[in-house]
């Protein structure tokens, strides 16, 4: 009997779909993941910054722009993809991390690139333990077709301590 030829080679997985369910808990829980990885302790929902943020997705959302409150510690992001929009816009944030100089004198240090990396600095503040957020998208008719913006805000912020 002749030997059996080799088996082709198994398929490649497939990558595993990226989990999110879109709910708060599951933003702050990838939130605290990540600030754990810089000793942050972790933060809690807090429905009156969810509720101020809210408030501004909906005013963004009626005047059809973009464009940061004034609120000192508010994040933001747009996309075109609605769908795992608070999980992406905690990655990004976190991503921009890659940019941040951990010296002796920080302050100093990032300062030329401080726009470029000050979400990332309020995403894993230490001080900061609250955080609420929220989002909307923009109709067909405005410039921003459909495009959707989350906004995270959070308590105290990295000026506060």
């Amino acid at each position: 009997m002749p030997p059996m030829p080799p088996l082709p080679p198994l398929p490649p997985l497939p990558l595993p779909k990226k989990m999110c369910d879109g709910t708060s808990s599951s933003v702050v829980n990838l939130m605290n993941k990540y600030r754990a990885l810089h000793g942050s302790p972790p933060l809690t929902w807090n429905t009156s910054l969810a509720n101020s943020s809210n408030a501004w997705v909906q005013y963004l959302q009626n005047k059809c722009t973009l464009e940061h409150s004034g609120f000192v510690g508010e994040n933001m992001f747009a996309s075109m993809r609605s769908s795992c929009i608070g999980e992406n816009a905690t990655q990004i944030w976190y991503d921009e991390g890659q940019g941040y100089k951990n010296t002796l004198t920080p302050g100093t240090d990032n300062a030329h690139n401080y726009t470029d990396i000050h979400q990332f600095i309020q995403l894993t503040w230490s001080s900061t333990t609250q955080v609420g957020c929220a989002t909307a998208t923009y109709a067909p008719t405005c410039a921003l077709n459909s495009w959707t913006v989350y906004v995270c805000r959070f308590y105290p912020t990295l000026f506060a301590g």
